[in-house]
């Protein structure tokens, strides 16, 4: 086994590739991406996303693959109503800043992922971004040591704090 010493380096003015020297003097670089884990869900199949209350982040195809690593083709390969399973979220700094207090705040809801199109126009979620709703629970929010904060509750609206990663088991349903 290697061990890391010695020397971590730069390469390239701007290039932000970090390179590290081993003693025995190999060069390495930054560890391949890993592609995400997921399953498709069996028709029916109650999936337990863990105990508490229920989250749910709606967005559109773009997003859903942005947050969970999945491909957008298997993601709009899902038909209406049919959903995966990841083991891990992404959310970056919020871009739609309605009702989610500081910004770069990422909003989520109670809602659950039969709500109406009016239900989220109300709390600002609009057209394509009703397409995909990600769903992790009051147990995956505290395990990862993440604080969730009430923005609005009389309207569903709480938010995570942007560039916030979740692990546990997180479902993604395509809802239109």
């Amino acid at each position: 086994m290697r061990t890391p010493s010695i020397t971590t380096t730069t390469v390239g003015d701007s290039s932000g590739i970090n390179l590290t020297k081993l003693a025995d003097g190999v060069v390495v670089g930054p560890p391949a991406p890993v592609a995400p884990k997921f399953r498709i869900a069996q028709p029916g199949e109650a999936v337990n996303i863990g105990r508490g209350d229920a989250f749910q982040h709606f967005t559109d195809v773009k997003g859903a693959s942005g947050i969970t690593g999945v491909s957008e083709d298997v993601l709009a390969g899902l038909k209406p109503g049919q959903q995966l399973v990841v083991d891990a979220a992404h959310f970056r700094p919020g871009v739609n800043t309605f009702g989610t207090g500081e910004g770069g705040g990422v909003g989520v809801t109670k809602l659950g992922s039969d709500a109406l199109p009016g239900q989220l126009n109300g709390i600002g979620v609009f057209g394509s971004k009703q397409q995909y709703v990600i769903e992790f629970s009051q147990e995956a929010v505290i395990s990862n040591g993440v604080q969730i904060r009430a923005d609005w509750p009389s309207r569903s609206m709480w938010s995570l704090p942007g560039d916030t990663t979740l692990k546990g088991t997180i479902t993604v349903k395509k809802v239109q």
